[in-house]
Parts: structure tokens; sequence; C-alpha cells
């Protein structure tokens, strides 16, 4: 069993990143968690070794349809502590580094739920996740996505 470091940079927040990096992981098993810093998102989990490519690969090719991943580095480490689960830690902050958001993406009903449920999210005038409805590139309609 390995244990591995993932950091995703890029736009990757707000898009519905971690919540997508969750429900992938739990497809294939994997315990860890995910987490968003003001430089990117960062995954940790464990796995055998031949699970990584397999993970990495469909990370990248089914991403959010919004998400734009610039960077992702890779480091292998040793276990020190055996994950129950794969969870989606809370966001930090770590550094100066500000963190991108497109502007052109409207919010859906879930992330409207969100906000009015989530204590850390009450009342927060910026939440989208993008998953459902971004604006399409005329700004006039709305095109789904996902659904």
């Amino acid at each position: 069993m390995n244990k591995y470091h993932i950091h995703v940079r890029g736009l990757v927040q707000g898009v519905g990143f971690r919540p997508y990096v969750y429900r992938l992981a739990n497809e294939m098993g994997l315990r860890g968690y995910v987490d968003n810093s003001n430089d990117g998102v960062f995954i940790v989990w464990q796995s055998p070794c031949i699970q990584k490519e397999k993970f990495l690969k469909a990370l990248i090719k089914s991403a959010p349809a919004v998400a734009s991943i610039e960077h992702i580095e890779t480091v292998q480490c040793r276990v020190s502590k055996k994950y129950e689960s794969f969870d989606i830690a809370p966001s930090r902050s770590s550094g100066d580094e500000i963190t991108r958001i497109s502007p052109d993406i409207a919010i859906c009903s879930d992330c409207l739920k969100d906000r009015k449920h989530q204590l850390h999210r009450m009342g927060y005038p910026f939440i989208n996740a993008g998953l459902v409805f971004p604006l399409s590139k005329n700004y006039l309609t709305i095109e789904p996505l996902r659904l």
C-alpha cells in the first residue's frame, strides 16, 4: 500500500472539483481526503501502485467541464496513518496566492441549497460549483453540461 500527495493547480476551485474527486475516489475504493487551499486542490490517498495511474488518468479525463488543470504534482510518501474512508476536508489558506475562480459560471440550485444549510457558507455571495449550468460563450443563454 502506498500513500500519494497530489497538488492540482489551475482553475480547480469553485467548479465542483472536490466533490468530483470525492466521487471518483469512492468509486475506486481509495482512502484519504481532498481539500482546497488558495494555491490549488490537494489530494491525499492510499492505494496499491496500480491504481495511481488509473486515478490520475480519470482525474484529468473526467474533470468538471469548467475546470482547467494546469499542473499536477504527485509525491509518493510512506504510509504513517491508515485512512478508513475518503473525505472532503475543510478549505484552508496557505500563503499569499490568490485563488482563481471563473467569473463566467452561473450558480446552480444545489449551490443555492448549500449556501443556506452549511454554516461556513451561509450567505456567502460567491459560492458556485459550475457543474450544471455555466454561462455560454455569448452570455445570453445557459447551456446545460451535465444533468
